[in-house]
This record gives structure tokens, sequence and C-alpha cells, in this order.
């Protein structure tokens, strides 16, 4: 008996392929295919095996699903084994400027960029495309001072950070 594609053999009966397995062919295997580890399938009976999205990763053979990345990590690339780790001292924000829909899960740790410093720190490298544009905060602090995706170093004694991109600056009474 041959089964067509999505299928496999059992006890002369053929039977949809589980989750997280495929087969793309007509055969009488007696089995189908586990995903390989950055790939999966969510549904019974499937042919091929997806790459896990952006943002999602697995390292397991044969997975149904794609773990969302913490969110103090990304990926960045299609089919992806595991999430990469932020910079020191960032982690991922959801920038809900550049978001035009409610699926928010499908934009988030996509990108290193997304890794912003965490508060009480501020970015290491400074953003000199940025330096002569100087866009103030309502509060009138700078917003767009530092780099994202980079290590982010702890504020300086007498000094406030509210992490992100903002400047370091001093508290009351400190030069």
């Amino acid at each position: 008996l041959i089964c067509p594609a999505a299928y496999y053999l059992d006890h002369d009966i053929c039977i949809k392929c589980p989750a997280g397995t495929a087969s793309d062919t007509r055969s009488s295997a007696t089995s189908c295919n586990n995903c390989a580890p950055g790939y999966f399938t969510s549904t019974t009976g499937s042919t091929y095996c997806q790459r896990c999205p952006r943002g999602r990763a697995t390292a397991f053979e044969g997975s149904n699903y794609c773990e969302i990345c913490e969110k103090d990590e990304y990926a960045d690339k299609t089919g992806s084994t595991k999430c990469s780790k932020c910079p020191a001292n960032s982690e991922r924000v959801l920038r809900v400027d550049n978001v035009l829909d409610e699926s928010f899960s499908s934009i988030l740790g996509i990108n290193i960029t997304q890794c912003l410093c965490i508060s009480g720190t501020y970015s290491s490298q400074i953003n000199t495309t940025h330096a002569d544009g100087h866009i103030l905060r309502r509060d009138g602090r700078d917003a767009n001072w530092g780099l994202t995706g980079v290590k982010c170093f702890s504020c300086p004694r007498g000094g406030v950070c509210d992490g992100a991109t903002s400047a370091p600056r001093n508290k009351k009474n400190y030069w």
C-alpha cells in the first residue's frame, strides 16, 4: 500500500502526519519525517515544515511550534534554532510608533536594534547621526542620544539614567 504525501502507513491504513512532522512524497513509510531544529508544523497532514519566523526559535527536532524569544533576546533570521542575547544591560521593548496593527508578536524580537538600555543604564555609543538634530522629549531631555542594540553602562554616581536611548543627566545638586 502506498500513502499520499502528508500521510504514513500504520497497519495498512494511511494516517495524517502528526504536527511537528511532514512527508512530501507518496510512500509506504511507517512514519513521517520530524521537522529539523528551526522548523515546525503546527497542523497534522503537512507536506513540508515551515521555518520559525523572526523573533522565534526552536532547538528541537519534531517541533509543532516555535518559542517566542525572551524579553532580553532576539532572532533576526527565519529558521533560528536559538535566540540571541541582547547586549549587556539591555532588553527588547516594543516600539509602538512602528506598529500598524495589533499583531505585536510578529514584530517583537526580530532585530538587535530593538534592544534598548534598561532603566539605570545608558548607551555605550552616542547616536552620531542624531547629534545635530537633538529631538527633545516634552520634559526637555534628549530622547535619542544613544544608539540601540549596543552594550549599556551603569549610571555613574550622581547621575540619573532613564535607559532606552536617553542621555544620562546629573541629579539635583551634582555638577
